[in-house]
C-alpha cells in the first residue's frame, strides 16, 4: 500500500513501477510540454480560434507568461469566420430542396418529399461548433432530436458539428450540407434494406 508521501512525490505511475521519483522540469520532453500544443498552427475549429485570440489578449493584459504565440495569435486573427446570421440566412436554402414548408418556435425546418415528412434541426453557436444539425423522422419520436441522424454520426467520425465556416469555404459548405441531409434522410430506409 501506498503512503501519502510517496503518492505526493510521485508523478503518474511511478510509485506503481517502482521508478524513482523525477521533477517535472527535468523530463526530456518537459521543454515540448510546456510551450503548449503545437496544434494549434494547423487547427482548423473557429471556436477553438477565437479562444485561442480570447486568451493572448487576456494573458497580454494580465501580464502573465504567455502560452500561445503571436505567430499562433496572428494566424487566429486571420481566419474570417461566419458569423450566425449568415449561417442562419444560408441554412434556409438547403431545406426548400426538401420541400420546406413550415418552421416550428424551435427553428425546426419541417420538410415533405413525397408522402415522407420530416424535420432538420439545426442548432448555431455554442463551445464546440458553429453549426450542429441532425435529421429527425417522426417514426422515430423516442429518440431525441440531436440524437437522430447525421452523415457524421451514421460514418462514425463525429455528431453533426460543423465547426470551420469561413469565408473562403462558406458556399462549399452549403452546398454539402444539402447533400447530407438528403444522405441522412435516406439512411434509415438504406439500413432496412439492407438488413432484409
Amino acid at each position: 500500500m501506498l503512503c501519502s508521501r510517496q503518492v505526493e512525490e510521485s508523478i503518474g505511475f511511478q510509485s506503481v513501477a517502482g521508478s524513482a521519483s523525477q521533477v517535472r522540469t527535468d523530463h526530456p520532453f518537459f521543454s515540448r510540454w510546456s510551450r503548449g500544443p503545437s496544434w494549434f498552427d494547423d487547427v482548423r475549429s473557429v471556436p477553438l480560434l477565437r479562444s485561442l485570440v480570447q486568451q493572448y489578449k487576456i494573458d497580454l493584459h494580465s501580464k502573465v507568461p504567455r502560452h500561445i504565440t503571436k505567430e499562433q495569435f496572428e494566424h487566429g486573427s486571420s481566419i474570417c469566420s461566419i458569423k450566425t446570421p449568415e449561417l442562419r440566412k444560408r441554412v434556409r436554402t438547403a431545406p426548400k430542396l426538401f420541400g420546406h414548408y413550415e418552421t416550428d418556435t424551435l427553428g425546426n425546418y419541417w420538410c415533405r418529399t413525397g408522402k415522407q415528412k420530416f424535420c432538420v434541426n439545426v442548432y448555431f453557436g455554442g463551445r464546440h461548433a458553429q453549426m450542429r444539425y441532425c435529421v429527425a423522422r417522426p417514426e422515430f419520436k423516442v429518440v431525441h432530436p440531436l440524437t437522430q441522424f447525421s452523415f457524421e454520426r451514421a460514418m462514425g467520425f463525429g455528431f453533426g458539428h460543423w465547426n470551420y465556416i469561413v469565408e473562403e469555404n462558406v458556399d462549399a459548405v452549403f452546398s454539402l450540407f444539402a447533400e447530407v441531409v438528403q444522405y441522412s434522410l435516406d439512411l434509415p430506409d438504406r439500413i432496412r434494406a439492407a438488413t432484409k
